[in-house]
């Protein structure tokens, strides 16, 4: 199971930060976009509930094969 951060997703879709300050509904379009065709599980917990354990589990049963990481703190 690939593991990538929300982060460098964002990167990519956004080059240049351009995700900083945007609108949040484009941003989350965007990246439902990207899990589709990847494939991927989109993880977002805060950081209390944050387990890397449980994205894997829930991706896998998912039928996903990457986990996308998304620390809402």
């Amino acid at each position: 199971m690939q593991t990538i951060n929300i982060c460098s997703v964002l990167d990519v879709l956004f080059p240049n930060n351009a995700w900083y300050g945007g609108d949040w509904k484009v941003i989350n379009a965007a990246v439902d976009q990207w899990c589709v065709e990847n494939n991927a599980y989109h993880y977002a917990r805060g950081r209390e509930e944050f387990s890397r354990y449980e994205a894997t589990r829930l991706a896998h049963e998912a039928g996903c094969t990457v986990v996308l990481l998304h620390d809402l703190s």
